[in-house]
């Protein structure tokens, strides 16, 4: 029995590049881009976090700072350097949900569970 394979070209999330892939979910050309990707992605959430909380936690604070306002301007920087270096900028919410947050979502939803229970 012969061995058919699907290949795929997706364009690098990093670089642009086209590439020949096997993996119909690939989305990098080579580990490095992957990393880097990924790392450029966590330094921004690591940003981004704290404004987040203030706004959730500390809202008239926040309000008063213009934190929502500077989290705007922080997210259209970060697209217009994406854009300007000719990679994807984040990925389709419908995308990134379905492969990552599922899993975190049913494990949030669990821990929730048992704590009701812990305190019921």
């Amino acid at each position: 029995m012969e061995d058919e394979t699907t290949a795929y070209t997706p364009r690098c999330a990093e670089c642009g590049a086209i590439f020949q892939t096997t993996a119909p979910d690939a989305l990098f050309c080579c580990t490095s881009h992957r990393k880097t990707y990924n790392n450029r992605r966590a330094l921004r959430g690591a940003q981004i976090y704290d404004c987040f909380m203030a706004m959730r936690y500390h809202r008239p604070w926040a309000n008063a700072k213009g934190l929502w306002q500077m989290m705007c301007r922080l997210a259209s920087h970060w697209r217009q350097a994406d854009l300007a270096a000719g990679r994807t900028s984040y990925l389709a919410p419908a995308q990134r949900w379905a492969e990552q947050n599922q899993a975190s979502l049913r494990n949030n939803q669990t821990q929730l569970q048992i704590g009701r229970r812990a305190r019921g």
